[in-house]
């Protein structure tokens, strides 16, 4: 019978628990990096929709010498004419000429984004935080399944000023508003 060399020994049990649990650590940091980045550009998604809707809007408003804002539902012109609460920009763009401006409607997890003038005025402080409502003005809505998106939001937007200040606002359901103007009286 030959006897085993000493020198040709495999890795110990201890050894090969040791790698597995490094390569764990790395994996897990790898999944949180990814997982970071998806939201960023989920972020980033989201306000370049809103910019492109809100200069959609307004160029559809030049084409139609627009002097205020659309009113959303049928009440004083310009109006969209929705009669349902707020429109979503799906219905915009097959029934109000967006589409021109806007090549597709846009939907984030299954929501769209909706246009909201109920002709009221947005009221700040000094510092551009809500006084009043945070959906009064002309807005457009997103509902969003996770707070963390507009956190990134607003603090690309706003520096980080908080869910009732500034242009992007977040209501207590996870409704993100985009502020397109304070008073509906200025197109």
């Amino acid at each position: 019978m030959k006897s085993l060399k000493r020198g040709c020994r495999g890795f110990s049990v201890l050894e090969i628990l040791i790698v597995i649990g490094i390569i764990g650590l790395l994996a897990a940091a790898v999944i949180a990096s990814l997982n970071q980045a998806r939201k960023n550009a989920k972020a980033v998604t989201i306000l370049s929709d809103f910019r492109q809707i809100e200069n959609a809007i307004h160029l559809l408003g030049g084409d139609k010498a627009w002097k205020q804002w659309p009113f959303e539902g049928a009440g004083p012109s310009p109006s969209f004419g929705y009669a349902a609460g707020d429109p979503p920009i799906e219905w915009l763009i097959a029934n109000q000429g967006l589409g021109s401006s806007l090549t597709s409607s846009r939907q984030v997890d299954g929501q769209s984004y909706k246009y909201d003038n109920d002709n009221d005025i947005y009221l700040t402080d000094a510092s551009g935080c809500a006084t009043g409502d945070i959906d009064d003005g002309v807005n457009l809505f997103l509902t969003i399944a996770d707070q963390d998106i507009f956190t990134r939001i607003d603090s690309i937007m706003d520096d980080g000023d908080g869910n009732t200040c500034g242009r992007a606002r977040l209501t207590g359901a996870n409704v993100m508003i985009y502020e397109l103007a304070k008073d509906y009286t200025h197109f």
